[in-house]
């Protein structure tokens, strides 16, 4: 009732493990990891191209960043996502985020 007071649309969704928003971001970030580690893009020129061409506040990968990759590996897994990125496992096993791995490129697929 306050928030619709202050002028603000309310809609009401049931309460599911997993959360809208953190769904939706995980998944964002699963497909950008994927393009990432296909070589289609850098970690940067897709956080930049989300930003800027969407409008995102922050890339897909900057927001795995913030939540912890490791938290959004495990979301997928729990959504039962059967195609999850096996960068996010590397990025892990490595206790490094997408931001630090942009300094080290592509080489470890290649290996």
């Amino acid at each position: 009732a306050l928030l619709q007071a202050a002028g603000f649309a309310v809609t009401r969704v049931r309460d599911l493990p997993g959360l809208i928003v953190f769904r939706a971001v995980a998944k964002l970030a699963n497909e950008a990891a994927h393009a990432v580690n296909d070589g289609v893009c850098s970690v940067v020129d897709l956080n930049t191209a989300m930003r800027k061409g969407v409008n995102y506040p922050l890339g897909p990968l900057e927001w795995a960043d913030r939540l912890n990759v490791g938290l959004v590996r495990n979301g997928l897994l729990n959504m039962d996502e059967t195609n999850v990125c096996r960068l996010f496992e590397e990025l892990v096993l490595r206790q490094i985020t997408f931001s630090e791995f942009r300094d080290t490129g592509y080489e470890w697929r290649r290996k």
